[in-house]
């Protein structure tokens, strides 16, 4: 048995550095590359953590090169169109057409309106009598003339002999 005065042995520990294939790989990286596809994030991801930093590194450049092909692609689209595109440009044109058209249209109805106005001010006769006293004097005048042929049938039945009443026809009871 060991004597309690005896000093006890120190542990010590080692630890050995051993290098993984995904060191420098941030998962920020791959989640970016992924483009917002989760399946895409966990291939890549894979893809990193077993193939190491050189594949993450060639994948990187890869999608840099295309970013870069893609936007030259556009600048040389945009140059050779001279940033106006065609069909806008021909679909303007028709609309200022039809919006010139309907002008026209509007201003010639304005017209044919202030004439009808300027017809209608001459024949109007604000003088005259209104409908309501044209008809009291036609219903006068009809009653005048319907007096004035009495009074000459009455003129002529004094000559000749009174004519036959005809019997009226009992009425019909429904």
């Amino acid at each position: 048995m060991p004597t309690p005065s005896a000093p006890l042995p120190q542990q010590t520990t080692a630890t050995v550095g051993v290098p993984t294939a995904h060191d420098g790989i941030d998962i920020n990286q791959i989640v970016g590359g992924a483009g917002g596809s989760p399946l895409m994030a966990v291939i890549l991801g894979a893809v990193a953590v077993l193939g190491g930093k050189k594949v993450w590194d060639f994948w990187k450049q890869k999608q840099e090169l295309a970013h870069e092909e893609k936007m030259k692609q556009l600048e040389i689209q945009a140059a050779s169109n001279g940033n106006v595109h065609a069909e806008c440009e021909a679909k303007r044109k028709d609309l200022e057409a039809s919006v010139a058209a309907l002008k026209f249209k509007a201003e010639e109805l304005e017209q044919r309106c202030a004439k009808s106005e300027a017809k209608l001010k001459e024949s109007f006769d604000p003088d005259a009598p209104s409908t309501s006293d044209l008809d009291a004097t036609l219903r006068k005048l009809t009653k005048r003339v319907k007096s004035l042929e009495e009074a000459d049938l009455d003129a002529d039945d004094d000559d000749d002999p009174p004519p036959a009443k005809k019997a009226k026809a009992p009425a019909r009871r429904r």
